[in-house]
Parts: C-alpha cells; structure tokens; sequence
C-alpha cells in the first residue's frame, strides 16, 4: 500500500496549464489526492468541491487564484528549487542523525526569499537557514518513508536553530507522539527525469456524463461507492443522460415489493428501475436535474424537466424532493392537474408490502406500481403496461398530457448533474 503525506491550502485553485498532467472529475478531495500517489511526477493537484474537478500538476507551486470550493494539496516530502516548478531530483538514501533515525523530516524555510538561484549550467544554493525537524514514532514500526525533490548537485542542509518553535499545527497530515531535532545530512543525491503520461481510471465514473463524448447511446458501467452498476447512456444533443428507469415493451413486471425497488430490477438492455439505494447514492453527490419522455400510441412525443430532483436515504423512506419543472408534457408532480393531494414533492415511497402513502388504502397496490404517492398520483409511471392506449387507473400514464389516465406507449426516466 501506498502512502503520501500532503499539505493542504484551502480556498485556492490550480489554473495554469503549461504545467498540468491532467484534469479529472472525482467523487472527492481523498479521491484526487489517491490520483496524485499514483502519478510518480505529479507535486500538486486541486480540487474543487463544487465542480468536483480534479487537476494534476507536476509543479509543486502553479499559478492559483482564490477560490472558495477549492483546495490545493502538495506532497509534503518534496523540496522546491524555486517558485516556477522545474524537474524533480529524488533520493532514496537513508537520513540519518546522532541521535535517531527520521520517520519523516519536513523542511520549513525562515527567511521570505526563494531558497535557491538557477545558473545556466549548474543550481546554486543561497545561505538560507533552514529548519529540520525530526520526527520518530513511538510505534514498533515506522509509518512514514521521506522523498525529496533536490537540486541537481550534491548539497548539504543544516539546522541551525535547534529549538522546537514550529507549530505542530502546521503538521496537519500525521501524528508524532515525540519530537526531537537534529542536525541532518544529506550527501548523495541521485537524478530523475519528469515523464508525463496519461493515467485513466474507470472507478470515479458516477454517472453518464464522464462517458467520453461523443459515446453513442448503449450500456455503460459506472461506479456507486467504488462498485461496478451496469446502466443505460442516452445522449440527447450535447447532453449526457444517465437512465434510471425504461419502460418500453412490457417484458418486465414493475409491480414488486420494496426490495427489488431498494436493490433494482429489470434488464438495462430493455426495462429496468436502478434501484432505490443507487439512485440515492448518485443523488448525494451533488445537485442533479430528472428528465422525463414520454410517448404515446400516435407516435407523439413530450418530455418533462425538473431541475431539483433527490431521493432520500431507506431511513425516509426514500423521501422525494422534486422542484423547478419545465418541458411541454406538463407539471404532473409538483402541480398536478387533479390538485394538491395528488403533488408528490415531498412523498415517501410506497410498494404493495411497505405503505407510506396518506391514502386509507395501499395506493401502490391500487395502482400496480412501486411510486411516490400522497392518496394517489398523476403520473404513474411504473404502473401497468398495456399493449395499445386505454384508459386504466393502473397504466402507466402522464395525467397532465393525456387525461383519463390513458396508457402509453414508453417512458424513460434520466438524471444529469445540474
């Protein structure tokens, strides 16, 4: 197992490109730091919590600016020849005192300067003072391994201010249970070359829209919580659709109890529902916006948008938040055609065996689906597929479309960050 200490600086981002390996999108700031472990020649990365983009650089010190979702990260073992970032020199030798030998030694400078001047042939060293202070676990074994980045030349560090005046608040990213400081050599240094290549990771695909563009629609893989969940990819102009629920022949029975609807059911290739947990889990991660088509026996098609769509976790029964509608189906769930004791924003969920609706008789089972209902709904969607148009109170219809709750012929449900 791997393992890097960072230091982190929060309300700041990368922006410079010249110098960056990669640009991500991960499910955290952990996440994108894992990227950088792995990426011998990355120094830094950032992460913006609100766009979730992650930006590997091999620069321990690129061009930022303020930015209040963002976090830089810079690996805590690397020593800078000056604040343009160039290649990285890197030993492997032991560090070694009078006193102890290092788990871990962090380099903090005394002075405002840059530390070092670059000739045009050879790296000169300034008389800058440095502090170094010596960490040693009190465990059996050590837990830290140090890496330096150096000049390429041998060269010596000395400690000439052997007192512990550093503030342990600065050392975010370990513990230390005993401090002591010494003075450290390091003579010999060994050279490395920065080589830039491509790293691609399927495990922080989320949903749809990190399917490289330009995919066509068909089955994906995407990774809920670091597993493997097969789902339909429909894109739709530039956008990038996941689906959650199909319905377009009737080879599945959508009347099922509450934990196929918790687990998922169906065949992604024809119908299925996602499942509950999943949906709730993609849904967490960020603001995401639920896409509605709808098509009836005639061919003609509408859609429904809503621009706030989450589902809670099984603790609530699966609650559903729905708001900001737009689309040419009409408003079935925030402001039905029947009037408010058929709106659903704000419904748990209900199947034939679970009953969280406000009707006095189970509405899943009068309507042969698993939904969101207050007494009843005006869009049953996972209700009963018929094989022509009908007027049935357990089809599957869009009230606010077509009335008397006539049959369609399909309908689709799909999410996409907002």
């Amino acid at each position: 197992m791997k393992s890097q200490n960072f230091k982190a600086e929060k309300n700041i981002k990368i922006t410079s490109s010249t110098t960056s390996l990669e640009i991500r999108r991960t499910k955290s700031v952990i996440t994108c730091a894992d990227l950088c472990v792995d990426y011998s020649s990355c120094c830094s990365v950032s992460f913006d919590k609100q766009t979730r983009e992650c930006q590997l650089d091999y620069n321990c010190f690129p061009e930022f600016v303020a930015c209040q979702n963002g976090t830089i990260l810079r690996k805590s073992s690397n020593v800078i020849l000056s604040n343009q970032g160039t290649t990285g020199v890197q030993t492997s030798d032991k560090i070694t005192s009078d006193k102890t030998t290092t788990d871990m030694t962090y380099y903090k400078t005394v002075t405002d300067k840059t530390s070092y001047q670059t000739t045009s042939d050879k790296t000169a060293w300034n008389t800058t003072t440095y502090e170094v202070i010596s960490y040693k676990s009190t465990r059996d074994k050590p837990i830290y391994e140090t890496s330096f980045d150096m000049p390429t030349s041998n060269a010596i560090i000395t400690d000439t201010k052997t007192s512990i005046e550093a503030k342990i608040s600065d050392l975010t990213s370990f513990e230390t249970t005993n401090l002591e400081t010494t003075n450290v050599k390091i003579t010999s240094v060994k050279t490395t070359s920065v080589k830039t290549t491509t790293v691609k990771t399927t495990n922080d695909i989320l949903d749809c829209t990190e399917v490289a563009s330009g995919s066509p629609d068909g089955v994906y893989t995407i990774y809920i919580e670091n597993q493997p969940v097969d789902v339909y990819c429909e894109m739709i102009g530039d956008d990038q659709w996941t689906v959650i629920q199909k319905r377009l022949d009737g080879t599945t029975d959508f009347y099922r109890n509450w934990q196929e609807y918790k687990d998922g059911f169906g065949n992604v290739n024809l119908e299925y529902w996602l499942g509950n947990d999943y949906l709730h889990k993609i849904l967490s991660t960020q603001n995401y916006k639920l896409r509605i088509d709808l098509e009836d026996w005639n061919g003609d098609t509408r859609y429904a948008e809503y621009d706030t769509f989450v589902v809670g976790n099984e603790n609530t029964n699966y609650m559903l938040t729905v708001a900001g509608y737009s689309g040419d189906a009409g408003d079935s769930m925030i402001n039905p055609p029947r009037g408010s004791m058929y709106q659903i924003n704000g419904m748990e969920f209900t199947t034939f065996d679970r009953d969280n609706d406000q009707h006095a008789i189970n509405a899943a089972a009068s309507k042969h689906s698993g939904w969101w209902f207050k007494i009843s709904t005006d869009g049953n969607l996972n209700g009963k597929f018929y094989t022509n148009e009908l007027s049935q109170n357990d089809a599957i219809y869009w009230q606010s479309w077509h009335a008397t709750e006539v049959s369609l012929k399909s309908v689709s449900m799909k999410i996409k960050p907002n």
